[in-house]
């Protein structure tokens, strides 16, 4: 679902038909993403984002997958001067961050790294999104996260009438906390919530969850 959602938006919200085609003709796309781990939905969204851009631009894509869920807030001013060194010489016209936690990086940094760049937030936390809306400074690709989720539990009762309680399991990673809080957030402003007993979990331990999942049985 997450996919469909972000290929909507990319259909219809992407930006750089705002650009002139100097802007981004023979200069660099930079792509951040807050992770070293590549999945099948990371790589469909580089391809789904090459798709989207005029080959007659020829702009060169660049991507970083940076360990920012790794690394402790003390830390982040050393990667972006390490990002800063590395793109100085031939800065990026346009930075794409994925992510609440790319996301997060770019807004606090954005401007030492590529202090010139347009700037493309893709499914950034509730906080980000509001600071860029107040700035107006750079674009916006939300997410369907909230009606996705909403949707699945409005209809549980419906599908699954003998539910009585509902785990909400996430890691302990940045993205993994953003997306439990916009959840519980939805859930909570939902009139059904109450029906359903509803329990949130955050970076158990495997044995944990079957412990807890042993004792609901």
């Amino acid at each position: 679902m997450r996919l469909k959602s972000l290929t909507l938006y990319l259909l219809f919200c992407w930006p750089l038909q705002a650009a002139t085609e100097d802007d981004f003709k023979q200069k660099s796309i930079l792509v951040l993403y807050g992770t070293v781990f590549v999945g099948a939905w990371e790589q469909t969204f580089i391809t789904a984002l090459g798709n989207k851009i005029d080959s007659e631009l020829n702009p060169n894509l660049l991507v970083e997958f940076l360990k920012l869920n790794d690394i402790e807030d003390d830390q982040l001013s050393i990667l972006a001067e390490s990002v800063t060194l590395k793109y100085h010489l031939t800065p990026p016209a346009l930075v794409v961050c994925v992510q609440p936690s790319a996301c997060n990086f770019l807004q606090e940094f954005g401007e030492q790294f590529a202090p010139n760049a347009e700037r493309l937030y893709v499914l950034p936390n509730n906080q980000t999104l509001k600071n860029v809306q107040s700035s107006g400074k750079g674009y916006v690709i939300p997410s369907a996260w909230e009606e996705a989720i909403g949707q699945t539990y409005l209809s549980i009762p419906r599908l699954l009438p003998k539910v009585e309680k509902i785990y909400v399991i996430s890691g302990d990673g940045t993205n993994d906390v953003a997306y439990l809080k916009r959840t519980r957030s939805t859930l909570e402003k939902l009139a059904i919530t109450g029906l359903i007993d509803i329990d949130y979990s955050i970076g158990e331990t495997q044995d944990c969850l079957l412990y807890t999942s042993d004792a609901a049985d």
